[in-house]
This record gives structure tokens, sequence and C-alpha cells, in this order.
């Protein structure tokens, strides 16, 4: 591979290093010497005279042109500025960092393009090549079973998706690259390094995207790779990453790079010394090479675009993570097999008659941009629960899924083949902690099953128990059962529930998901196994209770001729607690709900009203407040948004309800809590902290007029 212009800079050389910086430094002081400013002309004329003084040591002019930086923005130089410094400070094995933000001003960032939510589908970008690749080199080969599993492959079903072991590797560089190449990657003996030189070698060939094994999809990669013009990775804390790249085939910038890393390893060959994995294919190795080449005003800088991904943005679409490693074993002790019913399910329409897992129908995907809709009162109890309201997030489309004699046991537990089949959502995971740990029966340990003929949905969960989880788990699932199939449809299937589901929560499906009466099919969730000759399985309705705008929208539907919300309500607990048993208490709940009073909120207990009246309560409410609990959820029957202010959160539910919504969330934990012998948990909140509460969150209700003036503008 020829590498033109290019300057095969190989850190561990000096000479290459001292050759290198002569042919930067020359054009980048030319660039000051035309600067209109004299102070500037001035300056290059001194890096010019001191290059030449032997006893002028280069942290000298490195500290002279880092002084000069202020003046060298106002004069418009300061990138050329920046470059002299970078290139006269330059030693084998560093870099100075402090380039960065010269050159990601000089790059295009995807940021602006996330900057508003939108919905999006698993499409194919037409600038890039639908293929996506990953390799594990230390790995067996990943069969079917296994790809199944990977965020990659079954959130972009319309990509061409590949993982590579070691030997599946070599055979593709032998047969593309020749014998030179391999000899070259078989010299390396370090796993990461080994995958790295494979995905750039593959991504220069056929282009797509090349990411490395801890890359975990969680939304389809549709809108990363739509933002990107040219070669596409990922900006972190001032940082380039190199664990994602997307690319057109031949990209000039990836030829370039796996040229750097072909010459380091010849370097290794010829000293007979074995190659480093920081000089290979690390961070600063990728980093040091955009630099370099910054710096040195090569074509392809210039000509091939680069676009920089926000860190926090990527994050939002795929996860770092290690749980689609060992795919080919049964980990952590378990004594039965799972794997994702996404992935084991077609991408569309197939035959019935072949009575093959299918996906029915879809929603997009929603991707949230960043928030800022939460104030905390008083210490940060729960970090991760203002991070997650913060950040930005994708939500997976979703899908409903029809599959044929489905095995379904203990809480929502589904089963195909011997396999438990995994949904991407909490309760999915407790069920299968739960039989992992003996709770419930496997299809190997069923001793009581009942076959069901008659066509069925399955969308309940863990948490059947709860109102607050039929709220943002079961009933939005059956919902968008409901939405997809269409009301004839759904009303001529089953709708499975535990024998142990409460009365009250029977009335809840009846109302808020149109479960008829009759439809009902109860199970004895702790004895039978059921299998289910023909089940639709919808997708949970969110991810990591982070929720996609259908529940928004399905909510908003319910609550019919809604005016413009009015009232102020305090939500009390009190009818809860009668026993003290296994209880959150709030010892100052009495003083609390005065203090509401006072300020002219109602106090409603709003499990003693029927459904419907609930629903029209809360559909009024501009502004609620009460201890954290299920009852604060009610809040997604207003469609305007509203100000809603919780005592003491566990859980990030409610301020991720509070994004969806628009509504701002006022949140305090509490100074301290004890516990007793029952097993209550009491806390306490001070005087001054209740005040400036209640302060807040009448001072945010207050700003939510304007809101509902604009919204009634509209």
């Amino acid at each position: 591979m020829a590498s033109g212009s290019f300057s095969v800079l190989v850190d561990t050389d000096a000479q290459s290093l001292s050759l290198w910086r002569r042919k930067c430094l020359d054009g980048n002081i030319q660039r000051l010497e035309q600067s209109s400013a004299e102070s500037i002309r001035t300056l290059a004329h001194q890096v010019r005279v001191g290059l030449q003084e032997s006893d002028l040591p280069s942290e000298v002019l490195f500290r002279t042109l880092i002084e000069a930086l202020p003046a060298a923005s106002e004069a418009g130089a300061a990138h050329a500025v920046a470059r002299l410094a970078y290139v006269i400070s330059r030693k084998p094995g560093s870099y100075w960092q402090g380039l960065f933000p010269y050159f990601r001003a000089s790059h295009r960032s995807a940021r602006t393009y996330f900057n508003a939510s939108f919905s999006f589908e698993d499409e194919i970008v037409p600038t890039l090549p639908a293929r996506i690749r990953q390799c594990r080199p230390d790995r067996e080969s990943y069969g079917l079973a296994e790809v199944e599993q990977i965020g990659l492959f079954n959130k972009n079903r319309k990509f061409l998706y590949r993982s590579y072991n070691k030997a599946e590797a070599q055979n593709y560089l032998g047969e593309y690259f020749g014998r030179d190449v391999l000899d070259l990657f078989n010299a390396i003996h370090i796993p990461q390094g080994e995958s790295d030189f494979f995905l750039l070698a593959s991504l220069l060939r056929e282009g797509g995207v090349s990411a490395d094994v801890c890359s975990v999809a969680k939304a389809s990669i549709s809108p990363l790779l739509a933002a990107v013009e040219g070669v596409g990775v990922v900006e972190r804390d001032s940082h380039i990453e190199k664990n994602f790249f997307c690319a057109p085939a031949g990209s000039p910038l990836i030829r370039a790079y796996f040229e750097k890393v072909l010459a380091y390893l010849v370097h290794c060959a010829e000293a007979s010394i074995a190659p480093s994995y920081e000089q290979l294919t690390s961070r600063d190795a990728f980093q040091s090479f955009l630099f370099d080449s910054f710096c040195e005003g090569l074509d392809f800088v210039s000509s091939e675009k680069l676009t920089l991904i926000d860190g926090s943005t990527y994050d939002a679409f795929v996860q770092a993570g290690v749980e689609e490693e060992n795919l080919c074993h049964v980990d952590d002790g378990a004594s039965f097999p799972r794997t994702s019913l996404l992935g084991r399910a077609s991408p569309g329409f197939v035959d019935v008659s072949w009575k093959a897992d299918r996906v029915v129908s879809s929603l997009p995907g929603h991707y949230f941009a960043p928030s800022d809709h939460v104030r905390l009162i008083g210490h940060n109890a729960v970090p991760h629960l203002i991070r997650q309201a913060h950040d930005p997030v994708a939500i997976p489309k979703l899908n409903i899924f029809q599959t044929y004699d489905l095995g379904l046991s203990g809480h929502g537990c589904i089963w195909k083949d011997g396999r438990f089949l995994r949904l991407e959502a909490y309760l999915s995971f407790v069920a299968e902690s739960e039989t992992h740990h003996g709770h419930w029966r496997t299809p190997a340990s069923a001793d009581a099953v009942r076959i069901v003929e008659e066509p069925s949905i399955v969308a309940f969960g863990a948490g059947f128990g709860c109102y607050g989880h039929y709220l943002v788990d079961d009933v939005p699932r059956l919902a968008l059962a409901r939405h997809l199939l269409g009301e004839e449809a759904y009303q001529s299937r089953r709708v499975i529930v535990p024998q142990s589901t409460p009365d009250w929560a029977i009335g809840v499906l009846k109302a808020l998901a149109g479960v008829r009466e009759e439809a009902l099919l109860f199970f004895d969730h702790t004895r039978e196994f059921l299998q289910v000759r023909d089940a639709i399985v919808p997708s949970f309705a969110h991810r990591d209770y982070r929720f996609h705008s259908f529940v928004r929208d399905y909510y908003g539907s319910l609550a019919k001729n809604a005016a413009t919300p009015f009232r102020r309500i305090c939500l009390s607990r009190r009818a809860w607690e009668p026993h003290k048993v296994n209880q959150r208490v709030f010892e100052e709940q009495e003083k609390f709900e005065g203090m509401a009073v006072e300020r002219g909120f109602e106090l409603v207990a709003p499990e003693t009203l029927p459904i419907e009246d609930q629903i029209r309560l809360l559909a009024e409410t501009r502004c609620q407040i009460g201890e954290h609990g299920s009852a604060q959820h009610a809040s997604i029957y207003n469609r305007f948004g509203m100000t809603v202010g919780t005592i003491n959160p566990l859980t990030e539910i409610q301020t991720n309800l509070g994004r969806l919504y628009g509504d701002t969330n006022v949140i305090t934990f509490a100074d301290g809590q004890r516990g007793d012998d029952k097993g209550n948990t009491f806390f306490s909140l001070s005087d001054a902290k209740l005040e400036q509460f209640f302060a807040t969150v009448e001072a945010e209700d207050r700003a939510r007029s304007s809101r509902y003036r604009s919204m009634a503008s509209l």
C-alpha cells in the first residue's frame, strides 16, 4: 500500500520524528509571516530565529507560543500558532493535548443534529455502506444464536452485520490484503490490537461501521450515521475515541491511519521488538495520528470531512459494556440458556404457516435531547437520577412480536425452544433472575403444563400487584398491542394475567387498556406452566424507565376535552400506612400536609377515587406534590405537563416521566432515616428544607402559567 504524501511517523523513531518536525514547521511559520498583524509577524520571526539557535531549547519556544495565543486569536492566527506549539513540543510517545480545541474547531461536529428530539427508524444511510462489523479474536466463532443477542445486529436489521473471530479475520486479511499484511497481523499477539487492526482493514476495504466489542447498541445507530459527513468518530472529554468508526470504503483518512499502523509493525519487526498496544492502536495513538496529520496539513485532512460525534450523544445509542462477550456459553452458572426475543424475530413479514417468530408491527424509535427539568433541593443522594434525567437518550422502536408455542411461567417469564426470551426491560431481568434462583418453573422443570389454544396476549410482569407498574409497564404494553393490531384483532385475543391479580388491577386493565372481562385468561403463576399456541408479546414502552413518546400520546388521549390545568393537589399517603409494616414513613408527614393546605393545595387520597375520576383530577392538575410513590405517576394523564414536587424519591421513574411530558420536577432527599423491627423505614426532613421545597414548587408553578398561555395560543 503506497503511502503517497503521508509522512509515516513512527513514535519510537526519534529520527523519523525529527524529519517530520522539519517538514511541518516551515509551512506553519509562513502562515504567520503572512499575517496582517505586526505582532504575529514578529512572533514568526522570533520562532524562525529561535529554531536556528542551538542554545534555545524547544521548551522556551513552546512557552513563547502558548503565551502568544490570546493575541494570535485576535489576529486570526491562533490555529497556526497552536500547530507550531504542538510540532515543537512533540516527543516520541507524547503530544500536546492543548491542540484539541483548535483541531475540534476545524472539523464538523454532529452535536447540532441532536439538539432537538425526533423519531427515527432503522434506516440505511445512503452515504455509507450498510455494513457493521466487530472482531473478537480471543473468542469462539459466533453463530446465529449468539449474534441474535448482539445489539448492533438486532437493532439494525437492515444492515449486514458480521462478527469475526481470529481465524475468520486471518482468512479475510489473507484473501483481500495478502500475505505481508497477514504476517504483520499475526505478529501483534494482543487481542485488542488484533481487533483494531482488522476493523481498520475491513473498514478501509468495505466501508460502513467498525465498532469494538464493548460497543453495545441500545437503539438503531441510523441517526448517528445520518449526522456524519465523511468519517465519523466519537469525541469525549477533549479526546477522540477509537471504539467506533464509520466511513465510506477507501477513505483516505482510514487508509493513512492504517498505513501508520502497518509502518509501526514493520518497525517492530525490523527492530525485533514486541508491539506495544499504546503505540499501535490505543486512543492516544489514534489521536496523535490525527493531530500530526492536522499539523502537517495533509490533503486528506482538508479534502475529506471528519465528523466528531459528541460522546454523550453516542452513549444515547451505544453504551460501553461487556455483556455481549462469552455468548457461546451459559454464563453466571445459570441452568438455562437465554436469548433476545428481538434477535430471534424476523424484521418483517413471513408466511405465518412457518410459525416463525416475527415482528408483526412497530413504532419508530425516539430520541430525546438533553433536558434540564429537575430542580434539586439540598444534597444529591442519588446522582444517577439527575444524570439520567439530563443526558440525551434514544429509545428503540416499539414492537409487537408474534410467536407460536410460547412457554409462560412465573412473573412473565417467556420461553421458546428451552430458552428464556429476554425483553430489554427491568422487569424481564427481574423475572430471569428470580428463575435463576429457583422461584419459577423452567421448561425442564414444569410438571403441570396447560395448553392455551386461544390466540392470546402476554403483557404482564413482576410488578402486577403494584399500581405504578400498571401505569408505566403493563398498560402501555397492552395499549401498544391495541394500537398496532387494531381494535378488532386486539379484542379477538385473550389477555393472560396471574390468578392473584387484585380486583382493583382488573379495573385498571378495563379502564385504561380496554380489556374485556371475558377476554381475561387467569393462570396460577406459582404452579402452572402455560404453552400458548399463538402469542402476541408487546415490548415494554421504555428503556431503563426512560419512556417512549407513545406513553405520552396514549395516556394523553384518555383525558377527553381536558381544559387548561388549574388545580394544585397534595397526594396523601396516610391511607397506605395503617399498620406500619414494611412501609416508608415520613415523620413530618402531618406537618408537610398541613403546610400544603395552608398554601392552597387540595389534600387528595387518589386510591379512594374511581379510575375515571383519577384521570379527570390529574388532567386538571397543574401542580402536584407528595411523597415518592405510585400515586404520583398518575401525572401521565396530564398532556399539558405540570409541576411535580417529590419528597425523597427512590427511583428515577417520576423524573423520567417528567422529561417525557415537559414537567418541572422539584425533588428533595431525606436528611436522615432509621428502621425498626417491622421492616419500616422512617425518614425526616428539616423545617428549612420543607420551606425551601414549597418555595421552589410555587415559583415553578407560577412560571408554568406562561407556558399554558403559549399552548392555548397555538
